[in-house]
């Protein structure tokens, strides 16, 4: 029973992540899209590393990518909606690592 249990939280982890992914990172919309609970992600967070590292992952790649579109946008010197996006992903990423 427990490595059923297991077994559903891992799948459960996976569809949360690859919602991350199509959802810029709104963990509330991941959570809803999947019928997952958004306090178990903040558990799963603090108990599974590895599912922290993937949270982690998606962060930084979504901040690379908006990295790349403020660099695009800047040679056009339009920067001001992206720069806006980067610093909320940052904060995001600062967060879930426990900086300050």
């Amino acid at each position: 029973m427990k490595r059923k249990m297991q077994n559903r939280t891992k799948i459960k982890q996976q569809l949360v992540i690859e919602q991350l992914k199509s959802t810029g990172g709104n963990v509330e919309l991941s959570c809803l899209n999947v019928n997952a609970n958004r306090q178990h992600f903040y558990v799963w967070l603090k108990k599974y590393p590895e599912f922290k590292n993937e949270v982690e992952e998606v962060y930084t790649n979504l901040i690379k990518y908006t990295k790349s579109k403020i660099y695009l946008k800047a040679l056009k010197q339009d920067l001001s909606a992206l720069k806006i996006i980067k610093d909320q992903s940052e904060k995001k990423l600062n967060k879930l690592r426990g900086d300050k």
